[in-house]
């Protein structure tokens, strides 16, 4: 078979690179009484990312607004304030048509997704009160994936 009419593809031919889901800081709902909700946490300064799975954002920059000495009030971070890690992800493909006869043809594919095999983190913890606060313990995604397929006639078309 000669070589040539290979389909090389990939994710809309460029890397797909989406910014990360924003989400919340949330402390306790006990220092205003409100049994059943929840509260935001209480933003000192403006968000100091660091990036790390071990610590996505630096905890000095938030506090909890339930804490012993402090008296119950509304607080001042807005809901998404924080972003999450971002996505990088490359899928890429290899298509191949083959005409036996003038009117069939018989069609290969390859498709692999997350070609790197970047990890994607979920995102962090987002309540202050915890210890863990900042840090990823999940992925979003399941790791590299690879597949062939093969179709022929008019399924191919």
């Amino acid at each position: 078979m000669p070589l040539g009419g290979q389909i090389l593809c990939g994710s809309h031919h460029l890397p797909s690179l989406p910014t990360g889901r924003p989400f919340t800081p949330t402390a306790s709902s006990g220092s205003l009484n409100s049994v059943g909700s929840g509260q935001f946490a209480e933003c000192l300064s403006a968000p100091v990312k660091l990036g790390s799975p071990d610590g996505w954002w630096d905890p000095s920059t938030m506090a909890d607004p339930g804490g012993e000495n402090d008296p119950p009030r509304f607080v001042t971070c807005d809901s998404n304030v924080l972003p999450g890690p971002g996505l990088i992800n490359v899928d890429m493909g290899i298509f191949r048509k083959f005409h036996p006869t003038e009117r069939s043809s018989i069609e290969f594919r390859g498709e692999i997704c997350n070609v790197s095999n970047t990890p994607q983190f979920a995102n962090p913890n987002s309540s202050i009160a915890s210890s863990g606060f900042g840090v990823i313990n999940n992925v979003a995604n399941t790791g590299c994936r690879a597949w062939t397929s093969a179709c022929s006639g008019w399924a191919c078309a």
